[in-house]
């Protein structure tokens, strides 16, 4: 790897700095204050817009504006955590940064921030040809990629989209990755008392038996479903009259998103139907599959840099979700790459150096491939 093209020593502070401050989804005004003063120092205008207001969070995404002389490049990460960093000591150990506490490490997206901004830093100082250059810092993207929802996309040229996001090696661009539907189910009875179990309906027991008529977990080579909540009823000493469930349905493929919510609805609404009770079913698109051609230019550009950059380049398919879906949909070319965290959202989180130096290297190598486009 040709990390000589970055400052590793700078790199790594700031990476340590970025994720001490604490940012959860929602409250990440003290993080943006510090990725806006760091962008403005390189030169950027910084904008924030409106997406705060419309969530109801402390503050929007960050749109930071570089004027240069070539093709223009849009590159993204978001600065919220799936938890707080609040009290975060890191500690190294065989060339990698863990958390040494109970919090995460926030590497999921602090990695990516702190790649962008030495990418940037180091080819402003090497003089490099250049176009201009786009920092997209959004919120709330782990709450269903929200933040990405309500981006000011007016603002930005139709460029290509460049999110550094992924848990797969620096180097990987993920072309496609999986949309998502959340499926909020009630299912309602009847109470009764538990030695009268004739006199009511079980809303548990309707639950159950459409829980296990579905296929759950991975129910096909581009497709899962889960349930992470249910809950229901009032005692042992009562028929429960009412169940709730949550339900999350993932597919890269938009038409077995689709099919999957069908069988989903079909089999709650039998299961009432057939019992006495009823299900209702609230559904909502949390984001949309990502499905850029393997063969579009924002792909060819991304292997070329990984390639200038000595990383061992990929395409590759995710079953998560990033701003890069937001954005495909909203009509740019868009690819999430890959920055090399590990055991993201839990305690045992970790990155190696090599891949956040890694993911440095390639946004120079972005930037310097795109500085040659005309």
């Amino acid at each position: 790897m040709n990390s000589g093209k970055i400052n590793r020593t700078r790199l790594l502070s700031a990476f340590r700095e970025l994720v001490r401050i604490p940012g959860p989804s929602g409250r990440e005004r003290k993080i943006a204050g510090a990725v806006a003063a760091r962008a403005k120092a390189l030169g950027f205008r910084v904008y924030e817009d409106g997406a705060g207001r419309r969530m109801g969070t402390e503050c929007g995404n960050l749109i930071c504006t570089l004027p240069g002389d070539g093709a223009p490049l849009i590159l993204n990460a978001h600065l919220d955590t799936v938890e707080s960093t609040e009290g975060l000591v890191t500690k190294e150990k065989d060339g990698a940064i863990y958390s040494a506490g109970p919090t995460v490490l926030g590497a999921d997206d602090r990695a990516g921030v702190a790649a962008l901004l030495e990418g940037v830093e180091s080819a402003l100082e090497s003089g490099v040809s250049r176009g201009d250059i786009f920092l997209v810092f959004t919120v709330c993207e782990e709450q269903g990629v929200r933040g990405a929802r309500f981006l000011e996309t007016g603002r930005l040229p139709r460029a290509p989209f460049y999110s550094f996001d992924a848990g797969e090696p620096a180097g990987t661009c993920i072309n496609s990755a999986a949309g998502r539907l959340s499926l909020s189910v009630t299912v309602r009875g009847k109470e009764a008392p538990a030695w009268a179990p004739e006199e009511g309906v079980d809303a548990i027991a309707v639950t159950a038996k459409a829980v296990d008529s579905l296929k759950w977990g991975r129910t096909d080579e581009w497709s899962s479903m889960n349930t992470g909540v249910i809950k229901g009823g009032r005692s042992a000493e009562t028929v429960a009259g009412e169940a709730y469930l949550e339900i999350g349905i993932r597919s890269v493929k938009r038409e077995l998103l689709e099919e999957y919510t069908r069988k989903t609805r079909r089999a709650f609404c039998s299961a009432a139907e057939e019992a006495g009770a009823c299900a209702d079913i609230e559904i909502a698109e949390d984001y949309p599959p990502l499905d850029t051609p393997a063969g579009a230019p924002v792909c060819r550009m991304a292997l070329l840099a990984a390639e200038r950059a000595g990383l061992a380049g990929a395409l590759a398919r995710s079953g998560a979700g990033f701003d890069a879906n937001r954005l495909s949909a909203a009509g740019f070319e868009a690819v999430s790459m890959g920055i090399g965290y590990k055991n993201a959202h839990s305690p045992a989180e970790y990155i190696e150096e090599k891949e956040l130096a890694g993911s440095a290297l390639l946004v120079r190598s972005l930037i310097e491939c795109y500085g040659k486009e005309r």
